[in-house]
């Protein structure tokens, strides 16, 4: 199965989450910054998952672009969503965030929705602020990463 993995992130979190998921799928996938996807052909790909971090209870507006302009295709597909966020998976809020955030033909036919914690700065774009404000939170360990990620993939294959 081919899968396409498409994100948008400001400090690193979501981007170690596509890339995790790619290796979880296997040599056919691809992890792909969406700032980057001039001329993308999604007819290549049987599945598209597409994700991003929370910020102040939205995704970045490049993602609402690219779910807006390539709806019909992304429909056609097996498709999944997921958000970096520190929300628990399941709250009303990361309900509403989705919700607020994805158009509702996309909702609907998403076989998963997946909430992966955030908040790992991982790149110098952060300032001091954020990078103080994140120092405070839990850095999750690689076999927890692992197991949310294998999770996703058991939960979309599925």
């Amino acid at each position: 199965m081919k899968v396409l993995v498409g994100y948008i992130g400001k400090y690193g979190s979501t981007k170690m989450y596509a890339q995790e998921l790619v290796k979880a799928f296997g040599d056919d996938s691809l992890s792909l910054d969406l700032k980057d996807t001039k001329g993308l052909d999604l007819s290549e790909w049987d599945s598209v998952i597409l994700g991003s971090g929370i910020y102040m209870g939205k995704v970045p507006r490049g993602l609402k672009s690219f779910c807006k302009r390539h709806l019909k295709a992304l429909k056609d597909k097996r498709s999944g969503l997921f958000v970096c966020c520190a929300s628990k998976a399941g709250d009303s809020q990361t309900n509403e965030y989705f919700e607020k955030n994805f158009p509702s033909e996309l909702l609907e036919q998403a076989k998963v929705k997946k909430v992966f914690p955030g908040g790992q700065v991982m790149n110098e774009k952060a300032g001091f602020i954020y990078k103080k404000m994140f120092d405070q939170m839990k850095i999750l360990p690689e076999e927890e990463i692992r197991e949310l990620v294998d999770e996703a993939v058991k939960d979309f294959s599925g």
